[in-house]
């Protein structure tokens, strides 16, 4: 069986009984064993202790110094990996099924045993702890890969939101936390600061650097940024090629100012000149500052915009310079120009189909369930294949008739998915949020009847998501649809629900299937006591209105553990995976199987 000899060890008391098993296992060549023999279990113990080559124990349980289940206790409880066969006088059906319950690989009787079954008995307790300790190795090596892979899906993850060379941020990430700051500043009325910077541009008359130059002067930049931007909150993103982006939350305008300055002298005071420059021309940033407290139905990108347009200003009063450009005094003209690019960008987009569906899992947090969840979100995608969020720019353009539009085309995109791929395993509900356009627009139900049908999809797979502030605007429109999309089985939620959960009973005609409450509430449950206790009287509002409830925006292991407790159904956000495309996640499904 093994190329080393087989060393067991017997605790006996009894010299004959231990002479009879000697006797037996020599007329057993095949085993080559070494068996050692002590009389006390004490005995027994200490080589144990100081041999770790024993193979195999055999046991009285009847010894001088311990008896009954105790000696058995005792050294399997010290030696638990090590198999153990009991020899023992005592032929109870308790004891002996009790012993191999808690451990023992086999119970011999003694007088009943003989030299051939002593010998199965022990190459029977070998091959078990030689499958017992393969398959120890092979779980031990599935931990380790299983780490590992950890590991690289965390450093994927890090790659897809940090740049490169300069290891902040990239345009992508930093839009999401623009995003998410813009919302939480708004609903605590605090100020928040935009500094955009470029590096100027070098003289016409001189040759161009190369890559790897301006790469480590590009690092040189960032590590003084890194230096200056001290507080955790505040966010620093290469924006494009040669511009870097600063995000100051609970920053005023002469506080971002400030920090502007801080980093302009320090970049002077590095003194890197352009290499190909016969006059030594020093590499110099201009600077575009903005600050603004975040208002309702105000567009983030207004905020960007500024800070572009102070940006302009600052290279047309020369190179080096801050400039600083308030969002009040050029409003209406930022309205202006910004409306129309984003209005323009929409009637490419509904043209030439440059929308893209993503979506984000919602993950049950009390139980299994065999249905994924689903939230669709909308990205618009430029040429360059630059994927926008609707919220960065909605605001300015919910005036125009592009919603209805849109909503229209996510369900007719999202259900013309599903048909092309109906090989693939798509059993999923999918969260579909709608805009006040298409509750106010009075047809929407009949549209989702007409994809429906045409597709062939199950109506109970859609959950319509309205938002509180859009369903208590036009409360009764709103009703109306979620009453007629309920009537066909589609499911509702209520979406973006904020701290005062007496709105509920307003609400309570929609007879939402679901509540998505407000990503900003979520985040603040395990530093606010009182938002703490306000969710949780959601959840039983909730309850008495046979709704589940959802959580977004969840970035923490101890917000979830919060909302675990609580009792919340449904958690979703960056805590557990970003946004992904659509047609990954259908890409990712087994097949054959069809609804």
């Amino acid at each position: 069986m093994r190329s080393r000899k087989i060393h067991v060890l017997i605790i006996e008391d009894d010299e004959q009984d231990a002479n009879i098993v000697r006797r037996y296992l020599d007329n057993m060549p095949q085993l080559s064993l070494i068996l050692q023999h002590k009389h006390t279990l004490r005995e027994g113990i200490h080589v144990l202790q100081n041999n770790e080559f024993i193979d195999l124990i055999l046991l009285d349980l009847t010894l001088s110094d311990v008896k009954g289940l105790d000696t058995f206790h005792q050294i399997h409880q010290a030696f638990p990996q090590k198999p153990l066969i009991i020899l023992s006088g005592n032929s109870n059906p308790e004891i002996i099924k009790k012993t191999l319950h808690e451990g023992a690989v086999d119970f011999l009787i003694k007088g009943t045993f003989d030299s051939p079954s002593l010998c199965y008995s022990i190459q029977h307790a070998l091959e078990l702890q030689k499958q017992k300790l393969e398959l120890e190795l092979q779980n031990s090596t599935l931990q380790s890969l299983s780490k590992q892979l950890e590991i690289a899906q965390a450093e994927i993850k890090k790659l897809k939101t940090i740049d490169s060379l300069t290891k902040f941020y990239n345009r992508t990430q930093f839009d999401a936390v623009f995003l998410s700051e813009w919302k939480r500043l708004q609903r605590e009325e605090q100020p928040l600061a935009l500094i955009l910077c470029e590096l100027d541009p070098i003289a016409t008359e001189m040759d161009p650097v190369s890559t790897t130059w301006e790469d480590h002067t590009l690092h040189k930049i960032a590590e003084i940024m890194f230096h200056t931007i001290k507080r955790p909150a505040d966010c620093v993103a290469r924006y494009s090629e040669n511009q870097f982006v600063i995000l100051l939350p609970n920053t005023d305008i002469l506080g971002a100012t400030f920090i502007a300055e801080a980093v302009r002298i320090q970049v002077q005071q590095l003194g890197i000149d352009y290499l190909s420059s016969p006059y030594h021309q020093p590499i110099t940033l201009s600077f575009g500052v903005t600050g603004h407290i975040p208002r309702p139905l105000e567009a983030p990108s207004l905020l960007i915009e500024a800070a572009h347009q102070a940006l302009i200003g600052a290279k047309a009063r020369g190179r080096h310079q801050v400039n600083w450009q308030t969002i009040r005094d050029i409003k209406s003209e930022l309205y202006t120009r910004q409306t129309l690019h984003w209005v323009g960008k929409l009637h490419q987009a509904l043209q030439n189909d440059l929308f893209q569906l993503y979506f984000q899992p919602i993950h049950a947090l009390n139980r299994i369930s065999s249905i994924e969840r689903l939230d669709i979100l909308l990205r618009l995608c430029d040429q360059s294949g630059r994927a926008y969020a609707p919220e960065m720019f909605l605001p300015m353009i919910e005036q125009y008739d592009f919603m209805a539009q849109i909503d229209q085309w996510v369900i007719e995109n999202l259900l013309g998915h599903t048909q092309v791929h109906t090989h693939k395993k798509l059993v999923a509900t999918y969260f579909i949020k709608l805009s006040a356009a298409t509750c106010k627009a009075g047809n929407f139900s009949a549209l989702v009847q007409q994809q429906l049908n045409l597709y062939n999809f199950p109506a109970n797979h859609l959950c319509f998501a309205i938002s509180e502030s859009v369903a208590l605007k036009n409360l009764s429109s709103a009703v109306q649809l979620a009453q007629s999309l309920k009537a066909l089985g589609c499911q509702i939620a209520i979406d973006d629900f904020g701290v005062d959960f007496k709105t509920l009973r307003r609400l309570r005609p929609m007879k939402a299937d679901y509540i998505k409450i407000n990503g900003e509430l979520v985040e603040s449950i395990t530093t606010d006591p009182i938002l703490h206790g306000i969710v949780g009287s959601i959840k039983r509002v909730a309850d008495v209105m046979n709704s589940k409830i959802i959580a977004k925006q969840v970035k923490s292991e101890v917000t979830l553990n919060s909302l675990d407790n609580l009792g919340i159904n449904y958690a979703q956000g960056n805590h557990f995976e970003q946004s992904l495309p659509l047609e990954q996640y259908i890409s990712m499904q087994p097949s054959p199987m069809a609804y």
